[in-house]
């Protein structure tokens, strides 16, 4: 996996008891993401942070922190089955599609 953030985080805590090997990987030496760094208003504590990424890393990922993955490409050719990316969304984005410009179509059905 890409990203030792929830979402990764919750990835692994679903596969590992069905026996899947996990590798995380995330360039932050400690796991929780956006958690850790995104969240402004009334943010968890380091402490509940620890706890919670405790749970998962409990249950036996490999845990490559501080690694950061340059290269999908790369990453596939270790062999891996799959790999998830949770690279997470620090900042919003405009859609940029023409639909979301355009305000929603009212129906009325009598």
């Amino acid at each position: 996996m890409v990203g030792a953030g929830p979402a990764s985080l919750t990835v692994a805590r679903d596969l590992a008891p069905l026996g899947y090997h996990v590798t995380i990987y995330d360039g932050d030496a400690r796991a929780g993401g956006m958690i850790r760094s995104q969240i402004s208003e009334i943010p968890p504590s380091e402490e509940v942070i620890d706890e919670e990424v405790g749970y998962v890393t409990a249950m036996g990922p490999e845990m490559r922190l501080g690694q950061r993955v340059d290269s999908l490409k790369g990453l596939l050719a270790e062999g891996y089955d799959a790999v998830f990316v949770g690279s997470g969304a620090p900042r919003g984005r405009d859609l940029t599609y023409p639909a979301a410009r355009r305000p929603p179509r009212a129906s009325i059905s009598h």
